[in-house]
């Protein structure tokens, strides 16, 4: 009799491990879940940190601001130096243009938001 109770026991006692180690492979689920949206908040906020970073450069220096203006109306003015600048400035916007088509694929930012970031590059961008 005691060994069929050890037996019962046993057995109550692996169904209870095995209840136990799907409760934590659910949680685990959860909780890779919940870290995956936390990474794509963070490349949201990373894709749009690059693609203000060349604007808050030009509204920072007025210098950068005058040779933008100028080398889209007429490039042929700038000194070298200037052109140097600008050419840098055109790198930064290209590289963050990519980082967001690459977001994208990915699915890290949204369908609406490349829409507006994809008009971009070809001077599409309108005001509505």
């Amino acid at each position: 009799m005691k060994t069929w109770d050890l037996s019962r026991f046993a057995t109550l006692a692996e169904i209870g491990a095995s209840i136990g180690v799907m409760i934590s492979v659910i949680y685990l689920g959860i909780q890779i879940r919940a870290g995956n949206e936390q990474l794509r908040a963070q490349s949201y906020n990373n894709t749009l940190e690059t693609l203000h970073k060349p604007f808050e450069l030009i509204v920072q220096d007025q210098g950068l601001a005058n040779i933008v203006v100028r080398a889209e109306k007429d490039p042929e003015s700038l000194s070298p130096g200037e052109w140097q600048r600008y050419s840098y400035l055109l790198v930064l916007r290209y590289d963050a243009y990519e980082h967001a088509y690459y977001a994208h694929r990915d699915g890290e930012i949204g369908e609406e938001l490349w829409k507006g970031i994809e008009k971009w590059p070809n001077g599409e961008l309108e005001l509505e």
